[in-house]
C-alpha cells in the first residue's frame, strides 16, 4: 500500500473512492445549477420502472423504456439538498476507504454500481405501486456498510486506517458509526422529508453488498 502520509499517492491507490466523490459532487453542482425539475427523469420511479419493463417483457424496446431501466443506477449520483449530499460523501468516504484496502479500488467501482441497483430493486419490489421518484446515494452507502461486514464475518481482519484519521479504527467502532448513520438517515434526522429515502433501498443495498463480499468478492488482502 502507499504511504498514506503523500496525498498524490493516496489518490492513486483510491482513485476510484476519489471518482465517486467528484462525480458526486460535481452532479450536485449541476443539479444546483439547473430548473428543479431537470433531474427528475433520472430519478428511480417504481411505477415507471415496471412499465418499461412490461413494454421490453413484450417486445417493445423504445428509447424512452431502455433509458428507464438506467434510473436503476442514476438515482445514485443525485441528491436534494447539500446536507444530504455531504451526510451520504462522509459515509462513502468511510466505508469506501475501508473496502477499498482490505480487496482493491475496482471492487470499490463493483460495490458502489451493484448495491446501488440492487438497492432501487428492492426499492421497486417493496413500492411498486409507487410514483414517488427517489434519489440518493444512500443504498450504496450502505451497500459498503454491509460489505465490510461481509468482509468481518469472512475474514479476521486487522483494524482499519481511514485517512486522515491517524490511528486504525476497531472494526467495533465502524459497526457504531454505521448503525448511528442507518438510523439518523432512516428517522429522517438528517435532511427530514426532503430526500425521499426509503428503508427498502437502504436495505436492498446493505444485503447485496454482504452477499457480493462474502460469496463473490475477494478475500481481504494483507495489510
Amino acid at each position: 500500500m502507499q504511504d498514506r502520509s503523500n496525498f498524490k499517492a493516496l489518490v492513486i491507490e483510491h482513485w476510484v473512492l476519489f471518482g465517486l466523490v467528484a462525480l458526486n459532487a460535481s452532479v450536485f453542482l449541476v443539479e444546483f445549477l439547473l430548473p428543479a425539475d431537470a433531474t427528475t427523469g433520472l430519478m428511480c420511479v417504481p411505477t415507471q420502472l415496471i412499465a418499461s419493463w412490461d413494454n421490453l417483457l413484450e417486445g417493445n424496446s423504445p428509447a424512452a423504456d431502455i433509458q428507464s431501466l438506467f434510473t436503476l443506477l442514476t438515482y445514485a449520483f443525485l441528491h436534494a439538498d447539500i446536507e444530504h449530499l455531504l451526510f451520504n460523501l462522509l459515509y462513502l468516504w468511510i466505508f469506501g476507504y475501508v473496502v477499498g484496502e482490505l480487496i482493491g479500488q475496482w471492487w470499490v467501482l463493483v460495490v458502489y454500481v451493484v448495491t446501488a441497483i440492487g438497492g432501487s430493486i428492492c426499492y421497486v419490489v417493496f413500492n411498486s405501486d409507487s410514483a414517488v421518484p427517489m434519489l440518493g446515494a444512500s443504498g450504496a452507502v450502505l451497500g459498503f456498510q454491509g460489505a465490510y461486514l461481509g468482509l468481518v464475518v469472512r475474514c479476521s481482519l486487522p483494524d482499519p486506517f481511514v485517512w486522515p484519521i491517524a490511528r486504525p479504527v476497531s472494526p467495533t467502532t465502524l459497526g457504531l458509526f454505521a448503525a448511528i448513520g442507518f438510523f439518523l438517515d432512516l428517522t429522517g434526522t438528517v435532511n427530514p422529508g426532503g430526500n425521499n429515502t426509503a428503508f427498502a433501498t437502504h436495505l436492498g443495498g446493505f444485503v447485496t453488498g454482504i452477499f457480493l463480499t462474502s460469496f463473490v468478492g475477494p478475500p481481504a488482502r494483507p495489510s
